[in-house]
């Protein structure tokens, strides 16, 4: 689904999708959108993995923490990328409710990976 998401965005962009009319039937926004969502998932689900790897380290006995707090850095790491592939795949102002969304996510898995490795100390 993400990857022709993608591939619709890229025609969009080139002007590929054309009706006989020469108007484009894919509009360029809803093209874009559409390949922004399945990344803001991902940072979704990425911040709750992290977040779950801190309840973890929480409350795992010590010989387990230093492999939660590696999982949380983990998905801290793909909320970033996915993150990111959202703000690049709207070419959105930094306004956007969707780039604002993803950013707070990413902060909330950093917050998380801090909170897993502080449970180290």
């Amino acid at each position: 689904a993400d990857a022709q998401a993608f591939r619709d965005a890229i025609r969009a962009l080139g002007g590929v999708l054309r009706s006989d009319t020469g108007t484009r039937p894919l509009e360029l926004g809803t093209a874009l959108a559409r390949a922004a969502e399945i990344p803001l998932q991902i940072t979704e689900t990425a911040a709750d993995v992290a977040a779950l790897a801190v309840l973890v380290a929480e409350r795992a006995s010590s010989d387990v923490r230093a492999d939660a707090a590696a999982a949380a850095a983990i998905a801290a790491a793909g909320a970033r990328a996915a993150g990111l592939l959202v703000e690049v795949n709207l070419g959105a102002t930094e306004e956007d409710e969707r780039v604002v969304e993803a950013r707070q996510l990413v902060e909330r898995a950093d917050g998380s990976c801090r909170a897993a490795y502080a449970t180290l100390q």
